[in-house]
């Protein structure tokens, strides 16, 4: 039983290259597995609109930092 799941503390915005901006449209949706440190491993990209746009969302999304998961005080590796 999950205590309390991760939760975001710091959000990295991506920044799209032009030309992929400019050619190309779409949704891109990443799945981390967040570490007991809080920092995003294992992506998988469950979602993807291009090469450059999906590089870039990556990208953030190993910059963000999460407060991890806890079950009873002990630290979990856990997908959001």
């Amino acid at each position: 039983m999950i205590s309390v799941g991760p939760r975001l503390t710091k959000k990295a915005e991506p920044t799209y290259p032009y030309e992929e901006i400019a050619h190309n449209q779409g949704k891109v949706g990443g799945m981390p597995l967040i570490g007991m440190s809080g920092v995003p491993q294992d992506l998988q990209v469950v979602l993807s609109a291009s090469p450059g746009l999906d590089s870039s969302s990556v990208d953030a999304i190993r910059k963000s930092r999460y407060e991890p998961a806890t079950c009873k005080g002990n630290l979990l590796r856990l997908r959001p």
